[in-house]
This record gives structure tokens, sequence and C-alpha cells, in this order.
């Protein structure tokens, strides 16, 4: 099994109550049932007020208040994680930003956008991963080979074209966007080109993929 990481993945730190965002609000948190378990076992003041936050269901979730996690303090810290240590948090909360996505014989971890602090780290960064392998059992998955490829070369192309740094940004992202177009027309009619590369798919825009690969097409941007 090979994990493949972003290159800032070993440097994320979470930081907590010093985020001028919040991970606790927004969306729903879900609790994961092995959590729940500790939760309603949890003795104390603490136990009580984290069974109290919890909205029963066929998925339980913490309740909210103005958007937020009713857990939440107003220093931005969860007193779970506060007094119990992370462990004792559920598996949404543990693990978010970061995220993990089987492929087959490959893993991919990446971290969500949607987090400040791992916005700020990419951007700071030139596109790069990190390569692993260990003995890890295979995840069964019903992954479309000839797709999956597709769109990891596509991923290959769009990184390249955002790290022509001699070109400006907006002429970057455009080219981004093109390739997208091209990428999407493949997957909308695979028939029209066996392999993914150029020449194999008719050009949505004006540019084709050798003036977009190499930044070199006039007009188009």
């Amino acid at each position: 099994m090979e994990h493949i990481y972003p290159s800032f993945w070993p440097d994320f730190v979470c930081l907590a109550g010093e985020c001028q965002a919040t991970c606790c609000g927004g969306w729903q948190i879900v609790i994961d049932p092995d959590t729940l378990a500790r939760y309603r076992a949890l003795e104390g003041p603490l136990g009580e007020q984290i069974r109290a936050a919890v909205e029963p269901g066929e998925e339980p979730v913490f309740r909210q208040r103005e958007g937020r996690c009713v857990l939440l303090q107003p220093n931005g810290l969860c007193p779970i994680q506060a007094r119990l240590g992370l462990e004792a948090m559920c598996t949404v909360c543990r693990d978010y930003p970061r995220f993990v996505r089987h492929y087959g014989l490959i893993t991919e971890h990446g971290l969500s956008m949607s987090c400040p602090e791992a916005l700020e780290l990419a951007l700071g960064r030139a596109p790069g991963r990190i390569s692993a392998a260990n003995q890890d059992p295979v995840v069964p998955n019903d992954l479309d080979p000839e797709r999956y490829m597709l769109l990891r070369q596509a991923r290959e192309q769009a990184l390249a074209l955002l790290a022509k740094e001699a070109l400006p940004f907006s002429r970057r992202a455009w080219s981004v966007l093109a390739l997208a177009g091209q990428v999407q027309l493949a997957l909308d009619h695979p028939r029209r080109g066996e392999r993914f590369g150029p020449g194999t798919m008719p050009p949505p825009l004006p540019c084709g993929w050798a003036e977009i690969c190499h930044g070199s097409g006039p007009g188009c941007f």
C-alpha cells in the first residue's frame, strides 16, 4: 500500500483558540458509536454536560446554538479536548481537517481547505507530495481504474500549471479551468480518446492542449 501526503502535511497544527474561525460551527458534527458509548458512561459534571449536548437520532450529533456546537467555550476551546485530551473526541472532531481517500493500492491523505490554517499552509508552499509504502491491506472499493487514472493525470497537469510562477496567477487559474473543461469532455465522451494526453480530446476553449500546458496561447487568457 502506498500512502501519499501533501508536502505540508507534517507541519499542520490546529490553532485551537487562536483560530479566527472555528470548525465547531456551520455543520452538523456526527458522533461515532464508540465515542457515544464512552460519553454515555462518563461520570461527573462533564459527562452530564456532554450528554445534554447530544441530539439523539439515527446519527447522533451535537446540538447547536447560533450555528455553533453548544459545548464550544468562549475561549474557542472544546471542554472535551481541554479536560480529556484529543483521543476522547469523536472521530469527526479528532480527524478534521485531515481526511483519507482509498484508491486500491494507493491511499491519499489530505487537509480540507475549509480550515484556515490548512489553507495558509497550502498557499505558502510549492506543490509537492510525500510518498511512503507499508504493508497495510488493500481497502476494497468499486473504483473505475480508467477514470481514476484520467483524474490523477489531470491533477498532475493542474499542479504543473499552478507551479508556473513566471505567469500571472490569473493566467494559471484560467489554464486550469481550460484543463478542467477538457477533462470533463473526456469523462462525458470517453470514446473520443483512449488516453488522456495531447491530441486525444478536443479543446473546449480557443486554446489547445499544448498552448495550455506551455502557457503560450495568445489571446486565450
